[in-house]
C-alpha cells in the first residue's frame, strides 16, 4: 500500500487557502477560525497516542519483548522513524500555537545562544560536505531564551538542509536600537513567487517540493512568530540556485 503523500496534501491545502482568500472579509475569517480550531483540536489529540506508539515501539527496539528478526527489527526501525517524524510536527503545530502567545522577558545573550547552534550545527554540516561559519558580538535582548533559541535554530536547520554545497554563513552585531542576526547559504533558493507566503504555516517552496526535500512547512513559521511576540522582524531575499539571506532584527535589551 502507497503511503500517504503529506507534502502533496499540504499543497493542495495551500491551493485551497489562496482561492478562499477571494473571498469576503468575514466568511473568510469564519473559514481561518474553523481551520486553527481543527488544528489545535487534532494537534492535542495525536499527542497522547502517538507518545504510547514511540514508547511501546521503543520498546520493542530494545528488545523488551524478546529478541527480534531482521526484518522485524527494520519494521519496528520504520514505525520509530515515522512516529518521531509525526510526533516532531505535531511539537512544532504546539509550538506555533504557543509563539503566539506572550514571551517570558529576560535578559538574554544572543552571542551565547548563537554559539551553542553552532555547536550543535557543525557536526551535521561538516557531514553534508559544506562549512558552516559565523561572528557573532555580544548583543542582549529582553526574551524567552528557548524561544529565541528554536527561532534561530529553524534559520540555521532549514539553511544547513537545503544547501548541498558551498557554505552556510551567520552574522550578529548590533545595529542603532536593534539586534540583527542574518542567515546566508549557498542553497537552492526560493522561487519569487514563494516568498510572499514563505512564513505561513505550511508553505513549502515549490522547489523543495520538486527536489523532496522533507519538511511540514511549519519552521519558517514558527520563527516570525517567536520573532514577532519578541518586537521583532524576520525577512527573506532569495535567488533560486544562488541561496538565500535570512534577517532577524529584534529590539535591544535597556543597557543596565
Amino acid at each position: 500500500m502507497r503511503a500517504p503523500d503529506v507534502y502533496a496534501d499540504n499543497a493542495r491545502l495551500r491551493a485551497a487557502l489562496r482561492r478562499r482568500r477571494t473571498r469576503p472579509d468575514g466568511e473568510l475569517t469564519a473559514f481561518e477560525e474553523r481551520r486553527d480550531a481543527l488544528v489545535t483540536t487534532v494537534t492535542h489529540e495525536l499527542r497522547t497516542p502517538l507518545t504510547n506508539i514511540l514508547g511501546y515501539a521503543e520498546m520493542l527496539a530494545d528488545g523488551d519483548g524478546g529478541e527480534l528478526s531482521p526484518a522485524q527489527r527494520r519494521g519496528v526501525a520504520a514505525i520509530l522513524r515515522n512516529a518521531r517524524r509525526l510526533h516532531d510536527t505535531v511539537s512544532d503545530l504546539l509550538l506555533l500555537d504557543r509563539a503566539n502567545g506572550p514571551a517570558r522577558a529576560a535578559p538574554v545573550d544572543l552571542s551565547t545562544v548563537t554559539a551553542a547552534l553552532h555547536a550543535e550545527f557543525a557536526p551535521l554540516a561538516r557531514d553534508r560536505g559544506i562549512a558552516l561559519a559565523g561572528e557573532a558580538e555580544p548583543v542582549r535582548v529582553d526574551g524567552d531564551a528557548r524561544q529565541l533559541a528554536r527561532a534561530l535554530r529553524n534559520l540555521l536547520d532549514n539553511a544547513v538542509k537545503f544547501t548541498r554545497r558551498g557554505e552556510v554563513r551567520y552574522r550578529l552585531r548590533a545595529e542603532g536600537a536593534g539586534a540583527v542576526l542574518t542567515v546566508t547559504d549557498t542553497g537552492i533558493g526560493i522561487p519569487a513567487g514563494d516568498l510572499a507566503g514563505l512564513f505561513t504555516p505550511f508553505h513549502r517552496a515549490s522547489n523543495a517540493i520538486d527536489q523532496a526535500v522533507p519538511g511540514p512547512g511549519l519552521g519558517l513559521a514558527i520563527v516570525r512568530g517567536i520573532v514577532t511576540e519578541h518586537g521583532g522582524t524576520v525577512t527573506a531575499r532569495s535567488r533560486p540556485g544562488h541561496g538565500s539571506t535570512f534577517t532577524v532584527t529584534l529590539p535591544l535589551a535597556p543597557a543596565a
